[in-house]
């Protein structure tokens, strides 16, 4: 699926957070937009600044590039785009998920931490990590994604992030792990479109 009018997307603007949009028009060069909650400014203090449109579709989370041309009524943006988009495909998708995790780190003596994610990705998380474990140390995980058994996969500790959260990457998985995980991540990422565009 591509870029199409009635399409629900995400527009980010210039400091501020992404807000929920829909597609009124689009051609090669620009995209109508109507914003379907109110900006944090009024929106003529974005012409000619830089703003990005995001939409996901079967290949993944797309990011273009775009300028704001002029505001209209009815809270629409009229934006010029970039002739390419980026893809983050669907394996690398980062949705925030508090996903309850048991952790065994592969050191001597081994410690269990029982504690949940921040965000994740098919490349990796974020979680919660009250014992700062340190940089480059091995862990197997145990990741609850929903009814049955948990997905497990074996991570290495990127680095902390100061404020009690820790960066994984996941650098062994089983293929049907990574399938169960992959299909949690895509439910969550249209249950957040859903949400941002008003939609239970």
């Amino acid at each position: 699926m591509s870029l199409e009018p009635d399409k629900n997307v995400k527009i980010r603007l210039p400091a501020g957070d992404p807000l929920p949009a829909m597609v009124e028009e689009v051609d090669e060069t620009s995209i109508t937009v109507a914003l379907l909650l109110k900006p944090h400014l009024t929106l003529s203090n974005f012409q000619d600044r830089s703003a990005t449109v995001e939409y996901a579709d079967s290949k993944g989370l797309h990011q273009l590039r775009c300028t704001v041309v002029r505001d209209e009524p009815g809270d629409r943006l009229i934006l010029t785009r970039e002739p390419e988009d980026v893809v983050q495909r669907r394996d690398f998708f980062r949705v925030e998920a508090f996903a309850p995790l048991r952790i065994v780190t592969r050191e001597a003596p081994p410690r269990t931490l029982e504690t949940s994610s921040h965000d994740v990705s098919g490349g990796g998380m974020l979680i919660a990590d009250p014992i700062e474990i340190p940089a480059e140390t091995e862990l197997d995980i145990q990741i609850t994604v929903g009814p049955g058994a948990p997905v497990c996969a074996v991570g290495r500790v990127i680095r902390n992030t100061g404020d009690k959260r820790t960066a994984v990457r996941i650098i062994d998985m089983a293929n049907g792990d990574r399938q169960a995980l992959l299909r949690y991540i895509t439910e969550r990422q249209r249950a957040a479109l859903r949400v941002a565009a008003g939609r239970s």
